[in-house]
């Protein structure tokens, strides 16, 4: 269990260095994944908001 923890914590570190000193260009990496990230919100979002206007109209 711990080795797995370790290992982890080991690839989170090496992430966060990679995004502060821009390796492999990863700024832009999770640039473009937060992009995603904000359309599938937004995404969700509008369909919940259709769905609960949907089903308040019906009741």
């Amino acid at each position: 269990m711990f080795g797995r923890l370790f290992t982890l914590l080991i690839i989170l570190a090496v992430l966060s260095l990679a995004v502060m000193f821009n390796w492999f260009d990863a700024r832009e990496w999770v640039s473009a994944g937060l992009e995603w990230i904000q359309t599938m919100f937004e995404s969700l979002s509008k369909t919940g908001d259709r769905l609960q206007s949907s089903f308040e109209s019906t009741h």
